[in-house]
């Protein structure tokens, strides 16, 4: 201080200049050493979120594939078990139909002589039920087609 109460002027400039110094370097350290690790920090974890959702959104994708896949498997087949009741069904008819006429026809052996209703023609009864027969299986599978 001088004689008067004052600071000299070049203590001044030189107090101020290191004032100067400090806070431009407080403001680099606070830069690079916390604002910036924190910023790649939060970036880091932003890509991290960012990745996990992407691979949830994936396995959903997978997920909802699979389950595609597996409905479309117990779609053919249900369709393949209705066709064979179906075609099973028209031939049970035939079967059933012949066995009205020709009782025990079911569980006669080969060779057996069958007991048939003698005002029949069984010749044109079999045409006749393997017609219906063949416009059955055609109806089922017309109903029930395969993939």
């Amino acid at each position: 201080m001088n004689q008067k109460g004052f600071i000299p002027l070049d203590k001044t400039i030189k107090l101020g200049v290191l004032l100067a110094i400090l806070v431009a370097s407080f403001s680099v350290f606070y830069y690079f050493v916390i604002f910036l690790p924190q910023k790649e920090g939060t970036k880091l974890e932003l890509q991290k979120e960012a990745s996990i959702r992407e691979a949830l959104i994936e396995q959903q994708k997978l997920d909802l594939q699979q389950e595609e896949q597996e409905n479309a498997k117990r779609e053919v087949a249900t369709q393949r078990a209705l066709l064979d009741y179906c075609l099973d069904a028209a031939e049970q008819y035939t079967t059933d139909a012949f066995e009205k006429v020709c009782p025990g026809a079911k569980t006669a052996k080969a060779g057996e002589s069958l007991s048939c209703k003698p005002d029949v023609d069984i010749a044109q009864l079999i045409d006749v039920l393997k017609e219906e027969e063949e416009k059955e299986k055609a109806e089922c599978y017309r109903k029930y087609p395969q993939k």
